[in-house]
């Protein structure tokens, strides 16, 4: 987003612990850095679509339980795009991308009510 900062610096502004960040201090996070966000339910392929066709980052919000990895319960990672039934994101945890089997994201993605967030820097 264009934003330089440390990741010391993010864990602090959206009051991240060894859990995670809960959408809401994510929110918040992000706002301390000058950018907007909000957060959906019920989101679709198409939508996740169309925020990466305006270049806007989306996170979305996976059940780690329905994943070939992970311990937490919950998992957030950024939509890169789509590719021959797979789904290509930044799994934030790992801190590189991920390619996952559409079933396999639909499955761990639904399990949450599609939820996610959308980023953007706020207009000065």
């Amino acid at each position: 987003m264009g934003v330089a900062c440390t990741e010391k610096e993010v864990v602090e502004a959206c009051g991240t612990t060894k859990f995670g960040t809960s959408p809401d201090r994510a929110v918040g996070g992000v706002r301390a850095f000058g950018c907007e966000a909000l957060c959906f339910e019920e989101g679709s392929l198409d939508f996740l679509i169309e925020r990466l066709c305006q270049g806007l980052p989306t996170l979305v919000f996976l059940k780690v339980s329905e994943l070939p990895y992970g311990s937490a319960p919950i998992h957030a990672g950024v939509v890169c795009g789509f590719e021959e039934e797979k789904v290509i994101y930044l799994d934030t945890g790992l801190g590189r991308e991920v390619s996952l089997e559409m079933n396999v994201f639909l499955r761990a993605w639904q399990s949450l009510n599609s939820t996610g967030m959308v980023l953007w820097k706020r207009a000065r």
